[in-house]
């Protein structure tokens, strides 16, 4: 019993039909050309061939698609979320770290993502009044934050809550009290005239303090909803991580005015790697088909030019022994029908097609012409028409014709041999040069070593 052809096999069949890929005449005449041959002539090669071709790329691009699925759904939030809103404190003198981090509120859809700096744990000495220095220049740097000028404050003003790499901490007072918060952002009314606010910092680093002192003037912020909850957000975020500077880890805000809040860790970019390779994996294994496919063609030729001068050989002595054409060539045939072994030498098989067409019925002359036509190269269309004209005017004289073919396609083959030689020493020179670097290398390397 037959067994039933796979699905994706008959949907690769039904749109390489649709889509005219196999037609002998169609865009792809050439390629089909190649997989006839390559086949030993049969009919369905190019069809079984995109058929064969689609059903594997519509396969891929379904496990790609299922993989991108799983790894979507399997990053689970219990891989993801923040122990105990907890994370691990850098040990002294490693610096900050950042984490990116979402947040998911309750009562809210979507999370929110930010960057959470972890300070690193603080260490001692004397190096402190230096570094309060070089914190309070960073810190008048930093303080106008997107604004151009202290005299004309839109937006938030860059509250750091550390300098130089965590050595130094700042905490932040304004007067009037509500009109911007600790972390500077605008949370008050002020005139549209502009209010005046004055700043001060206090700069810590161990036990040492340095007190920076400005004023500035604001102008009333335009922030949206979302905007005044992610600093709500941030605002908590930053009080805790100066409230616990001393603390091995840093606990994130379970509540943000008033809503449930619930830490994640950021998603890996892994989904839109996988929809990525979704496209691009099927794509390449549709070319790379393509190319083998004209690979193995290209070696086909070659094979058969190099088959060639025997091929001449042969029929000069069998007509030169009194042998028809027609003898000739099925006799030729039959001795490689008969010495066949798992190599397929695609002349010979041509010329048992021929055999076969004229067996069927095929005039000997037509035989010959699409034995030279299927063949492709041109001193095998040149025989395939030399053996047809012949035929009218019998074999007398052909032996010769074909001695001088088979001693000119000799020079041609032993040219051949030697392009591919030089090709093959050009692919050793990588290698070659590889090897005499590591040479050198052996020779060198102890050399230096000792002295």
């Amino acid at each position: 019993m037959k067994a039933p052809k796979n699905p994706l096999l008959r949907l690769g069949e039904f749109l390489a039909d649709k889509w005219g890929m196999a037609s002998p005449e169609g865009k792809n005449k050439g390629l089909v050309g190649d997989l006839t041959a390559l086949a030993g002539r049969k009919r369905q090669a190019g069809r079984a061939y995109y058929a064969k071709k689609i059903a594997d790329c519509l396969l891929l691009g379904a496990v790609m698609g299922l993989l991108c699925a799983v790894v979507y759904f399997t990053v689970d939030r219990g891989s993801r979320l923040v122990e105990n809103n907890q994370l691990q404190r850098p040990g002294y003198g490693m610096g900050d770290r950042k984490e990116e981090l979402e947040v998911q509120l309750e009562g809210e859809t979507q999370p929110f993502e930010m960057t959470v700096t972890v300070q690193g744990r603080r260490y001692t000495s004397r190096q402190a009044e230096e570094l309060l220095e070089k914190g309070r220049d960073t810190l008048e740097e930093l303080l106008p934050g997107e604004n151009e000028s202290l005299d004309a404050v839109r937006s938030g003003l860059n509250f750091p809550s550390s300098l130089e790499n965590g050595a130094v901490t700042v905490e932040w007072m304004t007067m009037p009290y509500g009109m911007i918060d600790e972390n500077g952002q605008i949370t008050g009314q002020p005139d549209e005239q502009g209010s005046v606010v004055e700043i001060q910092a206090v700069l810590t680093c161990q036990e040492q303090e340095l007190i920076y002192e400005t004023a500035v003037c604001v102008y009333p912020p335009v922030l949206s909803e979302q905007e005044q909850l992610w600093q709500a957000v941030e605002s908590e975020v930053k009080r805790a991580d100066e409230e616990g500077a001393r603390d091995e880890v840093l606990d994130l805000p379970g509540q943000v005015e008033g809503r449930k809040a619930t830490w994640l860790r950021q998603r890996e970019a892994l989904v839109p790697l996988f929809l990525a390779l979704t496209v691009i994996l099927p794509l390449c294994l549709w070319l790379q088909r393509d190319q083998k496919v004209r690979q193995k063609a290209g070696e086909r030729r070659l094979q058969m030019a190099l088959d060639y001068p025997e091929l001449m050989w042969k029929m000069t002595m069998l007509l030169g022994a009194g042998l028809t054409i027609r003898g000739t060539f099925l006799k030729i045939a039959a001795e490689y029908r008969k010495n066949r072994t798992g190599q397929i030498r695609y002349a010979y098989e041509e010329m048992l097609f021929a055999c076969g067409e004229m067996k069927s019925g095929v005039p000997e002359s037509t035989a010959y012409e699409n034995f030279g036509r299927r063949c492709g190269l041109p001193q095998y269309i040149k025989l395939g028409s030399l053996l047809s004209q012949n035929l009218k005017k019998g074999s007398k004289g052909l032996a010769s014709i074909l001695e001088k073919e088979a001693a000119s396609s000799m020079e041609e083959r032993q040219n051949m041999a030697r392009k591919l030689g030089e090709q093959a020493g050009t692919k050793l020179l990588f290698p070659m040069a590889m090897m005499f670097g590591v040479v050198l290398t052996v020779l060198i390397v102890p050399a230096f070593l000792s002295m």
